[in-house]
């Protein structure tokens, strides 16, 4: 019951949260929309001022040139017509008076005479300066005219006929109606106002005309605004300058001028602004309340019903799952928990009747369990004589291999004794024989007359036959056993008979080796060489090939022949299985051979891209 109705709050209260939340973001997209509208209210008005200070601008540097405005007319005649024609277009016209000043920034005249302007000094003022140095048009920053009068001004530079520099500075009247009628649709409610302020924070004209020429209450922060030309909105309370008495929260807008160093701030109390979005989210959030609250109390009397009956189910649920073998169900409650409850009930029947049935499946799956058994002692049994077949089997195969490993290696030594002692006879005697015989046949030669010329060139041609013979006997005897191997060692050995086979034929060979070259057992010697025999004779009977790469790696604990060469190439397993072919021999012999030594033979090539035979031989402590 306590967790029933501990989730029944969670997600009440989670539902009432995401509604609320959901509420809240529209009052703050009310809000949003309620701040960009005072936005575009301060560009709209800083628009207009700026309009209005532009056309007042052009108008009247116009009439400066139409009237000839002069810094050497100390009447101020043209002045007089200017503004004349000025306050004629324009009734309402922000200009109050004219001054004309000459180069050195000194008043000239006046129109209409103000004493407070011709005794001021306006050569240090900075928008002078930058007239006279042929700036543009600009406006002025507030000055001081006099005992406790300010005042701004348009300042543009003029030039009179003898090419002297001046200028027209034009007072502005900031509390013209021109200027008042573009502020005065900003007054908003009971607590809004509008005021145009400069980069100081001084208020220049306003719709409270007791705040004219005073600092602003967000004086720093709407300078700072109108020095960056920055646009701002929002609601202010830290914005406020420190000092003075508590200021309320207030919503501001502001938008600078582009035309003179000015910007138009709208402000209103946040009270009053925000009245309708702060009445909507006080409104929405005792709406949640009150909902959470009467959810909350149906809920909790609805789970009291639901629950009890479920309680009890579960109560019975729990003794039927220890194996209690009689226990009654509670058939209470209504709708789906009666089924429930009906259900559980025919379970539990169900349940009893399928224990009594499981038993009785036991007992003859036992019975059955132990014949199984029997059966499958037998099968181990005769499994494990298997086994133990096998196992001699394998080892009578496992000798059978040695001895025939041990038989091949004998014929392969037997061979290679056989070569050495007919190589040896070969050498002894019919090479001797030979020897004698050329040498005969050079004496019989040499003492002969010149009357037996037949019988010279007869002898002689038996000569150069026998010397062939020789050459041709010297070269098995090579074959069958290189003295070189056993004098130089492998690589000097592999090298002649590279030499020896395949230059005859215009085949390029190249000799390469690897590592720390050093002699290895005779065998190893032996069985190397035979290697690399029979791939150059391989190569000279069927590859075709122009160049051979030969190569020695000696390391540590193997030595690697790699033969390589760019012939036609074959289709290895094509060869591999035609057995009676002499060149599958030949390659059967070779792995034969790298066998005898545990070690491996990789044949590489196909028809037409050359191929490549590599033999690797394990030294195993061989000397």
């Amino acid at each position: 019951m306590g967790r029933a109705a501990l989730f029944l709050i969670v997600l009440l209260a989670v539902t009432t949260a995401g509604f609320t939340v959901l509420g809240l973001h529209v009052v703050h997209d009310s809000v949003n929309r309620t701040l960009e509208e005072r936005r575009a209210l301060a560009e709209i008005a800083a628009s207009r001022v700026d309009d209005l200070l532009s056309d007042t601008i052009d108008h009247l540097q116009a009439l400066a040139e139409q009237y000839n405005l002069s810094p050497t007319d100390p009447t101020c005649a043209g002045a007089a017509l200017a503004l004349k024609a000025m306050r004629w277009f324009h009734t309402d016209t922000i200009i109050s008076h004219i001054a004309v000043l000459d180069s050195s920034g000194r008043v000239v005249c006046t129109e209409p005479n103000l004493q407070v302007i011709a005794a001021a000094d306006m050569s240090t003022r900075h928008s002078v300066e930058q007239a006279l140095a042929g700036g543009p048009p600009g406006v002025s920053r507030v000055l001081t005219l006099g005992q406790d009068q300010e005042a701004a001004a348009i300042v543009i530079g003029i030039q009179g006929s003898n090419g002297d520099r001046g200028v027209v500075f034009a007072v502005l009247n900031l509390s013209a109606p021109s200027l008042s009628r573009i502020l005065e649709p900003l007054r908003l409610g009971q607590t809004g106002y509008a005021e145009v302020v400069d980069r100081d924070g001084i208020v220049l004209a306003s719709t409270e005309p007791s705040d004219l020429w005073q600092s602003a209450d967000h004086g720093n922060y709407l300078g700072q605004l109108v020095a960056n030309g920055s646009t701002a909105v929002g609601t202010c309370h830290s914005c406020h300058d420190s000092g003075g008495a508590e200021k309320a929260n207030a919503v501001l807008a502001f938008a600078p001028l582009t035309t003179a160093p000015w910007g138009v701030a709208v402000l209103q109390s946040s009270d009053e602004a925000m009245t309708y979005v702060n009445s909507m989210e006080q409104r929405m959030l005792l709406f949640g309340f009150g909902i959470f609250l009467a959810a909350l109390t149906v809920g909790l009397l609805a789970t009291g019903r639901l629950i009890q009956p479920i309680q009890a189910l579960d109560r019975a649920c729990q003794r039927i799952r220890t194996g209690e073998p009689d226990v009654d169900i509670p058939t209470g409650g209504v709708g789906e928990i009666h089924s429930m409850a009906q259900s559980i009930r025919q379970m539990h029947t169900r349940l009893r009747q399928l224990a009594d049935e499981s038993k009785k499946s036991a007992d003859e799956l036992e019975l059955r369990v132990r014949e199984r058994t029997r059966d499958l002692e037998a099968s181990r049994n005769n499994l494990e004589k298997a086994h133990t077949e096998l196992s001699e089997l394998h080892h009578i195969l496992a000798q059978k291999e040695r001895r025939l490993s041990h038989l091949l290696d004998g014929v392969i030594h037997a061979q290679e004794e056989e070569r050495k002692r007919v190589a040896r006879e070969l050498h002894d005697e019919t090479s001797q024989a030979l020897t004698v015989l050329i040498v005969s046949l050079d004496t019989t030669v040499a003492g002969l007359s010149g009357e037996d010329a037949g019988l010279k060139a007869h002898l002689s041609d038996l000569r150069t036959l026998a010397a062939g013979v020789h050459k041709e006997v010297q070269r098995i005897i090579l074959d069958l056993r290189p003295g070189l191997l056993d004098d130089l060692g492998l690589v000097a050995a592999i090298d002649w008979y590279a030499d020896s086979r395949l230059k005859p034929l215009d085949i390029r060979v190249n000799l390469e080796v690897a590592g720390e070259e050093a002699r290895l057992g005779a065998e190893v010697e032996t069985a190397v060489f035979r290697l690399a025999q029979e791939a150059l004779n391989n190569i000279v009977r069927y590859s075709e090939a122009e160049n051979v790469l030969i190569s020695l790696d000696f390391g540590a604990d193997r030595v690697v022949l790699r033969v390589e060469d760019d012939g036609k190439g074959f289709d290895v397993d094509e060869v591999m299985r035609d057995q009676e072919g002499s060149r599958s021999f030949g390659l059967l012999g070779m792995r034969e051979r790298v066998a005898l030594f545990g070690g491996t033979l990789d044949i590489q090539s196909r028809p037409g891209q050359g191929t490549q035979i590599t033999a690797i031989i394990p030294l195993d402590g061989t000397d």
